[in-house]
């Protein structure tokens, strides 16, 4: 396949594809999908056209913002469930990416104000050079950088 032709990766279906990163040491797209008001996390490996989403990862929930460390291998994503929005409540998870089959030991961060017993969400995670993961979290009742 030519490099500077358009082509798609995906068949059609009754999904939505959104929010992702491309991992250049697996040379593939993962992203979110939507089907059936379900979230996961899914891949497509790049340079072949029409497949199937290959499933990483099922929420009992939403997802949003992922964020890779290629170095590490590492993925991080927001997961919030309902009733609320991910402004009210949400937690941090970051997983280990398994070759091109899974996502591995999941660890999760959740938060509740001490203070005040409010839900804490959380925000847009970055990887640093270092391989630690910046994000924004409003337990003090601010978004500030964690």
């Amino acid at each position: 396949m030519p490099n500077n032709q358009p082509f798609c990766l995906s068949i059609k279906g009754d999904y939505l594809l959104a929010d992702g990163v491309i991992d250049q040491c697996e040379n593939r797209w993962i992203g979110i999908m939507e089907k059936e008001n379900k979230d996961y996390i899914v891949q497509f490996i790049l340079g072949k056209q029409f497949q199937d989403p290959s499933i990483l990862y099922k929420s009992d929930g939403f997802i949003g913002y992922l964020s890779l460390n290629n170095i590490h291998h590492k993925l991080a994503w927001i997961e919030w469930h309902k009733p609320f929005m991910p402004w009210d409540s949400s937690k941090l998870l970051i997983g280990k990416l398994d070759g091109l089959s899974s996502i591995n030991d999941i660890e999760c961060s959740e938060k509740e104000n001490s203070n005040t017993r409010k839900l804490v969400s959380f925000f847009q995670p970055i990887w640093l050079p270092t391989g630690d993961i910046a994000v924004s979290e409003d337990s003090t009742g601010w978004w500030n950088v964690i």
